[in-house]
């Protein structure tokens, strides 16, 4: 899975955007995007490439929360290959 490195390099992509857990449970988050009216071109690109990976099942943004729902196949996490794909489509956007 990650490494400490990895975990680190997420952290610090959550806190510059402000992106925040709001709830979690298997196959599903919501997140708060605090920075949504400074950054939105640049979420919906990065929620546009996380709806192209296959496990996930649906994405779906509320502008005016500035939340988003993910649905994914819950079992994704315990696929090493899976994770780091999603890592890697994550860090092209630092």
């Amino acid at each position: 899975m990650l490494n400490p490195i990895q975990k680190l390099k997420l952290l610090q992509l959550a806190t510059t955007y402000g992106v925040n857990i709001i709830h979690y449970e298997p196959g599903y988050v919501h997140i708060l995007l605090n920075e949504w009216d400074t950054h939105d071109l640049l979420f919906r690109r990065v929620l546009r490439d996380i709806k192209e990976v296959t496990f996930v099942k649906s994405v779906i943004i509320d502008d005016v929360r500035k939340t988003v729902s993910i649905y994914f196949n819950e079992n994704i996490l315990n696929n090493k290959e899976a994770v780091n794909m999603l890592y890697a489509k994550l860090m092209n956007y630092i």
